[in-house]
């Protein structure tokens, strides 16, 4: 949601690709129980495709009952998958131990992978065609998308499974829109309608922006239109120096005068 918003306020031309690339299927989504998502991954398994299976945490907290990466891994690959040879990855390995857990996974000595959202972005399995996300209340929208991604990159087709409760109202919208679209587009704004996306200028990463009139995610063909008017103005007067501009210019550094130096962080 905060790309969005940037890329939207920022000075930045904005390309739209509306299309899946060929022979890609977009992934079937559905929330079930556990051990229904296991036994239909198995079916897949004998199929000769592979398994993601994402968990929220690396290692167990005494804080929460969240499954861990780690937990999951020992307690599933000599039970429920005990005929599929399994790996584990996750951030805190060493950098040759993440490179070979995805080697033996790409290549399938391992056909299970246990693992957290470094699996993000920046995989490309084609036999890899089930995802199960455990505890999918603890992800926002855009990585629940970007995780079911990683399955969507073949002709076969793609299963991706939430498990967990519905604990809030919000995790209760970001389920019905994930199962109900495949739209990135749609989930970018539905998310920031959810989330918010912060300060502009300054560092709160999330929340609702500061507007006395309109919504960004609502009102987002006025936020393009805003946007054009915006550039028309800097194009013809870049320092806000003509008379018809000075309140605008004034009211510009009333409200963001001591976070203009952010401009300069990249």
């Amino acid at each position: 949601p905060r790309a969005v918003a940037i890329c939207s306020y920022g000075d930045m031309d904005i390309s739209t690709i509306t299309e899946l690339p060929e022979d890609r299927r977009a992934p079937v989504t559905r929330h079930l129980p556990g051990m229904e998502a296991y036994s239909f991954a198995k079916k897949e398994l004998d199929k000769g495709r592979r398994v993601f299976i994402v968990h929220p945490l690396v290692e167990e907290s005494d804080k929460n009952e969240l499954k861990s990466a780690e937990a999951g891994f020992k307690k599933l690959k000599d039970t429920v998958f005990k005929d599929y040879s399994c790996g584990l990855l996750h951030g805190r390995m060493p950098a040759e131990e993440k490179e070979d857990a995805m080697k033996k996974f790409s290549s399938g000595k391992f056909r299970v992978l246990f693992t957290t959202t470094i699996v993000e972005v920046g995989i490309d399995v084609s036999e890899a065609t089930v995802m199960i996300i455990e505890n999918f209340n603890r992800y926002g929208l855009a990585t629940l998308h970007q995780l079911r991604g990683r399955i969507a990159r073949s002709s076969h087709k793609p299963y991706c499974f939430l498990t967990g409760e519905v604990t809030t109202a919000d995790s209760r919208r970001r389920l019905e829109i994930i199962l109900s679209t495949s739209d990135g587009f749609r989930i970018a704004r539905e998310d920031l309608k959810i989330r918010g996306a912060g300060e502009l200028f300054g560092t709160k990463q999330h929340g609702k922006m500061e507007f006395k009139i309109g919504d960004p995610a609502e009102d987002f063909d006025l936020l393009v239109s805003a946007r054009q008017d915006a550039a028309n103005i800097l194009r013809k007067d870049p320092q806000l120096q003509k008379s018809q501009n000075r309140r605008l210019r004034n009211v510009l550094f009333n409200n963001y005068k001591k976070k203009f130096h952010l401009a300069r962080i990249s």
